[in-house]
């Protein structure tokens, strides 16, 4: 009998410290990492075909240099062939900046990210860093077929909780680990709306039907739905880069 009580401890003894051993053992994350040119570090991770970053970019510099024509030359500016988004001299007044933090606070920056209009979306030199993107219309599109459809990809796409989102922040799980964030949006007139109430995310894709516009994907605290709209280019909003193919 002592002998059966003294296996039965040495079991229950190792039976704990495997439990421990399980629990101490590292999970692989699903997550890739990535840095901007600013050394700002972004998370990524792959939803359907394509890996994203899952963090709102802030980068305030293009990644490289461009010494042939640029974007701006067919609009007929005077920017600088330069890598800054930030210092302009001697730029036409309606284009006088390309990103801003919400209300022009820096602390914003760390929670939302920068607003980018979508001249700096496609300008050459590239806001994202090498080897990236900013999203296209296709690749959000198969991204929202892969989680079900424009009426529920808006849920899964959302950060939960109330930190990012007013309430009622409808049905967000962030099952697909896109962590949407509600970073509003400034307006060409300069006014600045939205912010936590609506998620609004630039795509490269001009809107064929209309040249001073671009096609854009919105989230929204009070919808599960994702929708898709067409902005004017001086819009600021939110840029998520995609790994290249």
């Amino acid at each position: 009998m002592k002998h059966i009580s003294h296996f039965l401890l040495c079991l229950i003894l190792f039976s704990s410290c495997t439990d421990d051993q399980v629990r101490k053992k590292k999970v692989p994350s699903v997550y890739s990492s990535v840095s901007d040119i600013r050394k700002n570090t972004y998370r990524a991770v792959k939803i359907g075909d394509f890996t994203w970053m899952v963090d709102n970019y802030k980068c305030d510099r293009f990644s490289h240099k461009d010494l042939k024509k640029s974007y701006y030359d067919t609009i007929r500016t005077l920017l600088p062939f330069d890598i800054s988004i930030v210092d302009r001299v001697g730029t036409p007044s309606d284009t006088n900046a390309l990103q801003w933090a919400y209300n022009g606070i820096d602390t914003n920056l760390k929670n939302f990210g920068r607003m980018y209009t979508w001249i700096a979306v496609a300008d050459p030199r590239n806001i994202c860093p090498n080897g990236w993107h900013v999203s296209t219309e296709s690749e959000w599109l198969n991204m929202i077929d892969f989680l079900g459809g424009m009426d529920i990809a808006g849920g899964k796409l959302k950060e939960v909780g109330t930190k990012y989102w007013e309430l009622p922040n409808v049905n967000a799980t962030n099952t697909s680990l896109f962590y949407g964030k509600a970073g509003g949006y400034r307006t060409e007139f300069g006014s600045f709306l939205n912010q936590r109430k609506f998620g609004y995310y630039w795509t490269s894709t001009e809107d064929p039907l209309d040249p001073q516009s671009a096609i854009a994907f919105a989230l929204y605290s009070g919808s599960e739905k994702i929708y898709r709209d067409s902005k004017p280019k001086r819009n600021a909003m939110s840029v998520r880069c995609v790994k290249d193919h």
